[in-house]
C-alpha cells in the first residue's frame, strides 16, 4: 500500500477534508461511479480531474474480453489504380495476377483498364470503383 500523508490538522483542517469529499463525490457521479464499492482505485489528478480503475469485474467490456475476439480491421492495399496492376502489392498481399483476374472476372470487367480503383484488405475483401462506376 501507498504510504499516507497526513496534513498538520488544525481548525480549517476539517473544512478542507469535508469540501474534499464533496468535490470527491461529485467526480465519481460525473464518471458514472455511484457505488464506491466499484471502484478499486481513484487519483485526483493536479488539474483536478478523477481518474478511476475500477474493479475488474466492473469495468467495461472490451472486444479483447470477448471470445471469440473480433477480427482485426485492416488498412486496404491498393492493386489497381488508374486501371494500372500495382504488381508490387500485390506481391506484398501475398496474392497472384491469377486471383485479381478471377475477382475481376466474377464482376463481369473485362480487364483492369477498365478499372479506376481496386482495394483490397488481408481478409482478401476487394472493394472497386469502376471507371464509369459500374464496377461494385
Amino acid at each position: 500500500t501507498p504510504p499516507v500523508r497526513y496534513l498538520p490538522c488544525v481548525v480549517p483542517c476539517k473544512l478542507y477534508f469535508s469540501s474534499l469529499q464533496t468535490t470527491f463525490s461529485r467526480n465519481f457521479q460525473k464518471t458514472g461511479y455511484f457505488d464506491l464499492t466499484g471502484i478499486q482505485t481513484a487519483v485526483f489528478e493536479y488539474n483536478g480531474k478523477l481518474t478511476i480503475l475500477p474493479v475488474s469485474r466492473q469495468r467495461p467490456v472490451t472486444p479483447g474480453d470477448m471470445d471469440p475476439a473480433p477480427e482485426q480491421e485492416l488498412m486496404f492495399t491498393e492493386l489497381i489504380m488508374d486501371g494500372r496492376i500495382q504488381e508490387d502489392d500485390l506481391q506484398r498481399m501475398g496474392l497472384e495476377l491469377a486471383w485479381l483476374e478471377k475477382q475481376l472476372k466474377q464482376r463481369h470487367i473485362r480487364s483492369p483498364q477498365d478499372v479506376f480503383l481496386a482495394l483490397c484488405d488481408r481478409n482478401r475483401k476487394l472493394v472497386l470503383s469502376g471507371r464509369n462506376s459500374a464496377a461494385n
